[in-house]
């Protein structure tokens, strides 16, 4: 283990990463511009010529340039060999973890990752896993399958622990080398050790836990507040709109009150919650609650909030094509943004898909346009084209319905959006982002979520 903590802090070490999903293809990315020999395994041919192309397949700023950096520099490799993984001193798995129909967590992904890593495993070597899991799934499930096929001891001839994935979309490099970061052991020898590597690689703080069981519920915990909190967001919205007043006057005025070493800090409403993490991640807290009998009731309540909001943002667009004398089936609406977040082009869970799918059972005419998310996946998804610019899609509109509201939304002038669309168009701001007396002085009638 000395010999192992010398070369960590002289960095000469070796690094595989295991998946390489938008959180793997980021973290490769950041541990090769550190100059530290990283390889990432994935079983997605296509995915690994892009990356050794030097070009990410996810979209995140400066991800790119990192990326085609530590590609040239040979600091950065991708391929499908587990046998790599032999040489190498880390090993960071990031493969990625779903939830089923019935909202249990499908491990399959992470299981038969580790079986191949266990086959090929070696006495000193460094595993973190950064996977969103269950609880106890370290310790009841990846330890004694690793153990069960290497021959080799946890703690004593390789060292384990979880050290959850925390990043936000948009601002995950940042984050990165920022943010601290949580470390569960499954012994002491292995937290110590974890720890000095995200210490002395990125210089950044660790928080350690007592076991990987805490560092696992850590993340869910994580998720599940902000679900919660936007699900309260949300239904302060729904309670604003009927009382007319703004929102987000109110969560402005309310988080100015001082609590604890801190604010009170009430996040924002939106057109609804999607990505792969707010969406699944209370369903993993609430599904192992019911192995101990346990019948928890908040995710079940954030969820069912904060998934109706697709559905409340429909009833506000018909309530407001009404006013003016349309309905779904004889208005054209321009749609803006398609993704589940604002300057991102991460389509998963998006709530833009409940609402487009209404729109074609009511045979509603629309444009859809998106320069954030990539075009061929986007058609699949919603099953219609893509409109080339915003000109296009707003043309003769009778509503601006912003779903995401990206960074060239917000650079397009107001007054040449009005201009395109019809006299009596209605603006709705799916996502809040916009400021409404600028959108009323260029001529809309202005609708938020609560506002």
């Amino acid at each position: 283990m000395h010999d192992l903590m010398e070369k960590i802090k002289e960095k000469k070490i070796q690094i595989s990463i295991i998946g390489l999903g938008y959180i793997g293809q980021v973290i490769a990315a950041e541990l090769a511009s550190k100059e530290i020999k990283t390889i990432g395994i994935d079983t997605n041919q296509k995915l690994i010529q892009q990356i050794n192309l030097g070009k990410p397949t996810v979209h995140e700023p400066f991800l790119e340039k990192l990326v085609s950096d530590a590609v040239n520099s040979n600091f950065l490799s991708a391929t499908d060999d587990y046998s790599t993984v032999s040489d190498s001193d880390v090993i960071i798995v990031t493969v990625n973890t779903p939830i089923d129909a019935d909202f249990h967590a499908n491990l399959d992904n992470l299981l038969q990752s580790i079986t191949s890593l266990s086959k090929v495993i070696k006495n000193n070597q460094i595993i973190i896993l950064k996977s969103t899991l269950p609880p106890r799934t370290t310790v009841d499930k990846v330890i004694p399958l690793l153990e069960k096929n290497s021959g080799l001891k946890a703690g004593d001839d390789f060292f384990i622990g979880f050290s959850p994935e925390r990043l936000a979309e948009g601002k995950a490099i940042e984050e990165f080398e920022n943010f601290p970061i949580v470390v569960g052991g499954y012994n002491e020898q292995s937290s110590k050790i974890i720890s000095l590597f995200w210490e002395s690689i990125l210089n950044v703080k660790t928080i350690l836990m007592s076991n990987p069981t805490e560092a696992e519920l850590v993340k869910l915990a994580d998720n599940l507040w902000i679900d919660l909190n936007i699900s309260l967001a949300n239904e302060l919205a729904i309670l604003s709109e009927k009382l007319k007043i703004d929102v987000s006057k109110v969560i402005q005025g309310a988080n100015s009150l001082p609590k604890g070493s801190s604010f009170v800090n009430i996040l924002f409403p939106s057109v609804g919650v999607g990505g792969s993490c707010l969406t699944k991640d209370p369903w993993f807290v609430h599904e192992f609650g019911k192995q101990y009998e346990l019948d928890l009731k908040i995710p079940t309540i954030s969820r069912t909030i904060n998934s109706s909001m697709p559905y409340y943002t429909l009833h506000l667009l018909e309530e407001k094509l009404n006013s003016i004398g349309k309905t779904f089936n004889n208005s054209k609406i321009g749609i803006l943004g398609l993704s589940f977040k604002n300057n991102t082009g991460d389509l998963r869970e998006t709530p833009a898909k409940i609402i487009i799918s209404k729109l074609v059972e009511e045979n509603c005419d629309f444009s859809l346009f998106d320069p954030w998310v990539d075009k061929n996946e986007a058609e699949n998804l919603f099953k219609t084209s893509l409109s080339n610019s915003i000109e296009d899609t707003l043309d003769k509109s009778d509503c601006l319905l912003v779903l995401c509201g990206h960074e060239e939304f917000h650079q397009f002038p107001k007054n040449k959006m009005k201009e395109l669309t019809n006299e009596k168009c209605v603006f709705l701001d799916g996502r809040n982002s916009f400021n409404k007396k600028d959108i009323e002085a260029a001529g809309f009638t202005y609708q938020g979520i609560g506002r």
